[in-house]
């Protein structure tokens, strides 16, 4: 009895000791990966990227029917450049009731300034002027610049005054699509008074001149000099 007893514990002995060496711990489990929450349980992820905006600087009130609007204006002598009235000038408007007045007296230099897109369908500024000068050629000057550089120059002087409204045009292809600062500008000496008067400034695609224009052209030269009446005044013949 004693030996079947004794058998008996030695038996649930080594039952046990193999259990205990084969038995596999948790510990030694492997981790299991654990599954992603689902997308809506997921934290939002925001990705900010930079807005690139591309300003478009058209040209601003080219007709000044607006004033002073779009237009940055210098004067020496601080005469009123962009007005209503050329008086005492016998000089009207070339359209509207506004107009832009540059010169008008002796070491006057007159400028208008304006930062603009040069559109790339249409690189060519036009703009009507009219040329009243009591000065001998080379001294009085009138110059459009780019960018503070001058792309373009011609006289003020009694051979160039018009004696009406003439259209310019002049070739800013080499700026085509480049956001520019676009100055016109007058600069005369210490004696014999030139005067630029400009209206209706614009873009247009090509150098041509309309039938239009033309039709809305007046050159007298001959009968352009006036007389110089004193500061800021210039009475300009009838042509």
């Amino acid at each position: 009895m004693k030996s079947f007893s004794r058998i008996t514990l030695m038996l649930v002995v080594l039952a046990v000791t193999v259990l205990s060496a084969t038995a596999p711990s948790w510990a030694d489990e492997p981790t299991q990966a654990q599954p992603e929450a689902p997308i809506e349980a997921q934290a939002d992820i925001k990705i900010f990227l930079p807005i690139i905006i591309k300003t478009q600087l058209t040209l601003v009130n080219g007709n000044f029917e607006s004033g002073n609007t779009g237009w940055t204006v210098s004067s020496t002598h601080s005469f009123i450049v962009i007005r209503q009235s050329f008086a005492p000038n016998n000089v009207p408007m070339h359209g509207g009731s506004w107009g832009a007045w540059l010169g008008g007296d002796d070491n006057e230099t007159t400028s208008l300034q304006q930062q603009v897109s040069i559109p790339a369908s249409a690189p060519y500024l036009a703009f009507w002027h009219w040329i009243g000068s009591g000065d001998a050629c080379g001294y009085d000057k009138a110059t459009l610049s780019v960018n503070g550089a001058v792309v373009h120059q011609y006289d003020l002087c009694y051979l160039t005054s018009t004696s009406g409204w003439v259209k310019k045009v002049v070739n800013l292809s080499a700026y085509a699509g480049q956001a520019v600062t676009l100055r016109l500008q007058t600069q005369n000496d210490s004696s014999a008074n030139s005067n630029l008067f400009v209206d209706d400034v614009a873009f247009q695609a090509s150098a041509a001149i309309t039938s239009d224009d033309i039709a809305g052209t007046v050159v007298n030269p001959t009968n352009g000099m006036g007389t110089e009446t004193g500061e800021n005044e210039y009475n300009l013949p009838q042509p």
